[in-house]
């Protein structure tokens, strides 16, 4: 039950954290307003990963992409959202401690979508000279470890946002999906 409870709290979190694209993060509003007045379709994000052996370091400013699903492809000038989604070391151990999570790199870090690719898509992020905060790691599991996965969301950017219907995420898979942003510059 208290797993439940945290997922809600993060996915309310981030639904949140969508919302609004605060001064701090202004540089990372790529195209406030470019998607319109109001969303067309239940599903709104688009949902990206590499491969499954794809790790990219801290600063870097190129992503590999081998999946995709959801609402269009990635433009020039869109938002993003990039989340470490799965990657939490647990003990394993057969004792009282198990289960315990002993390291949790799960962060996430808004990014624009400086050139689509095939293949991979470069990106803006707010570290050094617009590289990435953080480092992100798709793994599969091991004895020791779970399996990581990172994925990117594209954010659509609303001038004002009047819900005419249920806006949806896509169901986690196992590589992408369960995250619902949204960017709205005026009046949601």
């Amino acid at each position: 039950m208290q797993q439940y409870h945290r997922r809600v709290a993060r996915s309310a979190t981030l639904i949140l954290l969508g919302l609004l694209c605060s001064p701090l993060l202004a540089m990372q509003c790529a195209s406030p307003g470019q998607d319109g007045e109001h969303a067309s379709q239940t599903i709104i994000n688009s949902y990206f990963t590499g491969p499954d052996d794809a790790v990219v370091q801290a600063g870097s400013q190129l992503l590999p992409i081998r999946r995709q699903r959801g609402n269009g492809e990635l433009n020039r000038g869109d938002l993003a959202l990039l989340l470490q989604w799965q990657g939490a070391t647990i003990d394993s151990a057969n004792r009282p401690g198990y289960g315990r999570v002993l390291d949790a790199p799960l962060h996430q870090e808004w990014v624009t979508v400086i050139q689509p690719g095939v293949g991979q898509v470069r990106v803006r992020g707010g570290g050094p000279d617009g590289g990435l905060l953080f480092a992100y790691r798709n793994a599969p599991a091991s004895h020791q470890q779970g399996r990581s996965r990172w994925q990117l969301v594209r954010v659509p950017q609303f001038n004002s946002l009047s819900l005419r219907q249920d806006l949806k995420a896509l169901p986690w898979n196992g590589y992408t999906g369960g995250v619902l942003a949204v960017d709205v510059r005026r009046q949601l």
